[in-house]
């Protein structure tokens, strides 16, 4: 593989003039023009007044496909913060509320309908082309539509109201329709054994009617084999569906993650893991029996006209004790509600423990400190295990009462029987008939006190997954961003101050500076002076409570964040991997990179200088958190990932720091022609990385204590030193 090569000095614009020629490399990345689908949706949203950029609506796709089509729609329509609806009619009767409106033709040519207007006109989005009037009736899209969807663009409204969990159960309405429909047919063919086995009893046996028996005994052969068909698709209804609303729902859920704004206040690690696994409680409540069993609970009393009917006054003993074991099951939910709650957030205390100490084991291991880790566990556990046993015992005194009340209905329906036997009100087989649908009419109480608490927790798991989901975002739905394909790389920050969410001292007090498209400055600084802090306000990460934070003059809450992090690319102090292949790891930073583009991103880094004669190469599996790398090599790999997007802005967090001086003057060297066209920020201590740098920038405390060329360190540091032997000349005199 060839590397690809530098740009040209003929193809750039000098940094004075304040700009920057971004030519496109074509061995940079596999840009493939827009798809059919995706030049509709852009015009769309430049339409509505919401425009986007390419790169943000492919963000939605995966890693390995270039362009969007049909089968992508719901990815990159949610991407844009809109939602696709699949419409059942037809397209010739499109009416006003199914607008905007997506169209297929049969040869799968997208083009959306967005007004309609008078004489049969409407307006129409076809690829690559602005909204413009057309005649319906001569459109082949509009007359041969294979499908066809509505497209709403507010998707923030859509979501109101827990629209993020009932959407996809709308969705998936028919199916759970389906599901009803079985119960209701397995209820009704329940009966038969009753019915058979009372017949059996009262005509069969006293006249010896062996034929009857045969006949009898094939029909309800026949129904049994009917019922565990339905109850097999009832099954397979409800798992189709539960697998639809698990995609759906979690992918929103993940998507949620991704897109939480760091600058609002937020759980820890675990805390956030516990919340996401509370979607599995939520998911078994219906995809599992707990979803049959209540839709089986309304039958009880169908099953209790079925016992009048066939016993009489026997129906009256089931009809006393079902109401006792619902009444007891509804008084324990108030107690059930508030073990959950304590419970949940215990198991969150628990999950951060935990993940707190896989993260920090080694660290734990060498400095002998797994004292204090396992004293939290012992506390949370202990601390869960309580508020578990309550919510056990309390769950396990209604389970016992719903087995009580199954077998004394049992016992009295025999004993109340046997006296209407005796006084010729009630025949044997209605005995024995009444005594089966009495077990069928109570089965489902068995199981209602395991639904309720099945039921309590599901309402945490809901509550807790619902206010996540309402949590702010980095990059809200109902906002109307500016969208940048392409930045020049000015930066300007004016007066900013800012603190931490839930800090007490401001990081940064009335910091201004102004940096000009490819300049490189170096930011300098004590430990804790804001350095860092800086390149987080720059990404949008954070936004500052004082001041404002400009690229290209525009201040960054106006440009779309996705824009502006495609156009930045920033290594951070701590130099973050995730498991996968070295290739993965360095493709990750950039859309569809090439194989030249990684080779030259990683060659820039040096990680080829270790990778270059390993037998696996580039697809060497690495561990979470680069585990098996030594510090150099995660932090080259990082920096690979930051230069393989070609990005505007360059922004380094001590690059070097993991490096030896010769990894470190090599690194400096290559720099030097990597950055020559971009906007460089390096934040570092290490005087060699100075050599890339025309400024520097001073922070002591949050405040810029010093602007100006890099001589001016030099300077002070002459001041300093005759200060320094001034002090001691007095000092000694004074001696």
């Amino acid at each position: 593989m060839a590397t690809s090569s530098l740009p040209d000095s003929q193809d750039m614009v000098p940094a004075a003039e304040g700009q920057r020629s971004r030519r496109a490399d074509p061995k940079n990345r596999r840009a493939a023009p827009p798809s059919e689908l995706e030049s509709c949706l852009l015009e769309l949203a430049l339409h509505l007044g919401r425009p986007l950029s390419l790169s943000l609506l492919r963000s939605g796709l995966p890693q390995d496909i270039e362009q969007a089509d049909a089968s992508h729609l719901e990815d990159i329509t949610l991407t844009a913060g809109m939602q696709v609806t699949k419409i059942e009619h037809a397209a010739h009767t499109l009416e006003e509320g199914d607008l905007p409106a997506l169209i297929f033709s049969a040869d799968g040519s997208p083009a959306i309908v967005t007004e309609l207007l008078d004489n049969g006109e409407a307006e129409v989005i076809e690829p690559g082309e602005r909204p413009k009037p057309l005649k319906l009736d001569e459109q082949p899209f509009y007359l041969e539509a294979e499908s066809f969807y509505r497209i709403d663009p507010d998707l923030e409204r859509l979501d109101r109201r827990w629209g993020w969990f009932w959407r996809p159960i709308k969705q998936n309405k028919w199916a759970y329709g389906q599901v009803a429909l079985a119960a209701l047919v397995t209820n009704i063919l329940a009966i038969s054994t009753g019915i058979f086995t009372m017949v059996v009893y009262d005509r069969v046996l006293p006249n010896g009617a062996t034929e009857s028996l045969v006949a009898l005994t094939i029909g309800v052969s026949i129904a049994l084999i009917f019922d565990w068909i339905v109850k097999t698709l009832r099954g397979q209804f409800l798992d189709g569906a539960g697998a639809r609303v698990d995609i759906q729902v979690g992918q929103r859920l993940f998507d949620q993650l991704l897109a939480l704004d760091l600058s609002a206040q937020r759980d820890s690690v675990g805390g956030l893991s516990s919340v996401m696994r509370e979607f599995e409680s939520l998911r078994d409540f219906f995809t599992s029996a707990t979803l049959t069993a209540l839709i089986d609970l309304p039958f009880i009393i169908f099953f209790l006209f079925i016992i009048y009917l066939i016993g009489g006054p026997l129906a009256f003993i089931p009809l006393i004790l079902v109401p006792l074991v619902i009444i007891v099951a509804l008084a324990t939910q108030p107690f059930m509600n508030q073990l959950a709650s304590e419970d949940f957030e215990e198991g969150k205390n628990k999950q951060g423990v935990l993940v707190e100490t896989i993260s920090g084991l080694e660290t734990l291991k060498t400095n002998n400190a797994s004292r204090e880790m396992r004293r939290r566990w012992r506390d949370a556990a202990g601390r869960q295990a309580n508020s578990s046993i309550k919510t056990r015992i309390l769950g396990q005194l209604a389970i016992n009462l719903s087995a009580f009340a199954q077998q004394a209905s049992h016992v009295g329906i025999v004993a109340y029987g046997a006296i209407l036997v005796s006084a010729g009100q009630l025949t044997m087989g209605g005995i024995i008939a009444s005594v089966i649908l009495s077990g069928r009419c109570m089965a489902p109480l068995a199981q209602l006190v395991g639904v309720m608490s099945r039921m309590v927790q599901a309402r945490t798991s809901f509550k807790a997954l619902d206010e996540f989901m309402r949590r702010p975002l980095d990059r809200p739905l109902s906002n109307k961003w500016l969208a940048r394909e392409q930045i020049d790389g000015d930066i300007e920050f004016r007066s900013v101050g800012f603190t931490y969410p839930g800090g007490q001292a401001p990081v940064l007090r009335d910091v201004s500076f102004k940096v000009d498209a490819g300049e490189k400055v170096a930011l300098l600084g004590k430990i804790g002076s804001g350095k860092s802090t800086l390149s987080r306000l720059l990404l949008g990460l954070y936004h500052p409570q004082q001041g404002a934070v400009m690229v290209d003059g525009t201040e960054v809450r106006q440009i779309d964040p996705f824009d502006l992090r495609h156009n930045m690319a920033i290594v951070m102090q701590e130099s973050w991997l995730f498991s996968g292949t070295v290739r993965e790891n360095i493709a990750a930073g950039a859309d569809q990179p090439s194989d030249e583009a990684i080779l030259d991103a990683a060659k820039k880094a040096g990680v080829h200088d270790f990778l270059g004669d390993h037998p696996q190469g580039y697809d060497l599996q690495i561990s979470e958190r680069g585990e098996g790398l030594s510090g150099g090599q995660k932090q080259a790999i990082a920096i690979a990932r930051a230069l393989v997007a070609d990005p505007a802005i360059l922004i380094l967090d001590e690059p070097t720091s993991m490096m030896d001086m010769s990894a470190e003057a090599r690194f400096v060297q290559r720099l030097k022609e990597i950055t020559r066209d971009k906007t460089l920020i390096i934040i570092t201590h290490r005087t060699a990385l100075l050599e890339l740098v025309d400024r520097v920038v001073v922070l002591d405390q949050g405040k810029v204590v010093a602007d100006g060329p890099k001589s001016i360190l030099k300077q002070g540091a002459q001041k300093k030193g005759q200060s320094g032997r001034a002090g001691g000349e007095s000092g000694g005199g004074g001696a």
